[in-house]
């Protein structure tokens, strides 16, 4: 189960649980705005939460007191692994951005291992772009060989340094990378059609409610610390 702060509105319902696109989650009400006793309220409802065994909840995207929460072990879903889920529309979304196409392209995948989302992003790249590249430590040929067989096309596998420049180098972690990089870690941020906020996708992933296929991407940037 996920946790969600609401605010407390004079004569709204409080329930205890609220089912939300599919996910149910244990609700703590607080007060709106800054003041000792909505700090007050922050931190109790980070220590029943806890006390629950939950770890992700969501809140308003005004609410004051979300630094209260993670101090006290209550974060918000992460959104890397919805990223990682939806990496071919991400990928394809950032090859128009920097006006390669796909056909006449070559893509780079790179990672420490494969990963259940690295070989799905490959087997759904691999006949849309021009030329498909592992640099990949672990479990390159393996995959090679699975593209090969069930697929009928040639990857070449290596070191990122000895691979052809690629158009764009999904990496994945941190995996040595070169030119035109895609990096899914913390750098990344992506936005998709539709009202429903990153977390709460999130939530719905982990819960595994989401239809990934249904995501449609909007926007894609790495920010980089200043």
């Amino acid at each position: 189960m996920f946790g969600m702060i609401c605010y407390r509105e004079p004569g709204a319902e409080t329930a205890r649980e609220r089912m939300l696109r599919g996910v149910r989650f244990r609700c703590e009400y607080v007060r709106r705005g800054v003041s000792l006793l909505s700090r007050r309220q922050a931190r109790a409802a980070a220590r029943k939460l806890r006390s629950e065994g939950i770890a992700y909840a969501l809140a308003p995207e005004d609410y004051p007191y979300r630094a209260e929460l993670m101090r006290r072990g209550i974060v918000p879903p992460p959104v890397l692994p919805l990223y990682c889920a939806s990496a071919e529309a991400v990928v394809r979304f950032r090859l128009e951005q920097v006006g390669a196409e796909p056909r006449r392209s070559r893509v780079t995948l790179a990672a420490e291992y494969v990963t259940a989302e690295l070989r799905a992003l490959a087997f759904a790249l691999c006949g849309d772009v021009r030329y498909l590249s592992l640099a990949v430590a672990a479990g390159a040929g393996e995959l090679a060989d699975e593209l090969r067989r069930l697929r009928g096309v040639a990857v070449q596998t290596g070191p990122p340094e000895r691979l052809p420049p690629a158009a764009l180098t999904a990496a994945f972690g941190g995996a040595r990378a070169f030119g035109e990089v895609l990096r899914f870690d913390e750098t990344l941020c992506v936005a998709y059609d539709g009202e429903t906020s990153n977390e709460l996708l999130a939530a719905m992933l982990r819960a595994g409610v989401l239809d990934v296929g249904r995501l449609r991407v909007r926007s894609v940037e790495q920010r980089w610390p200043s």
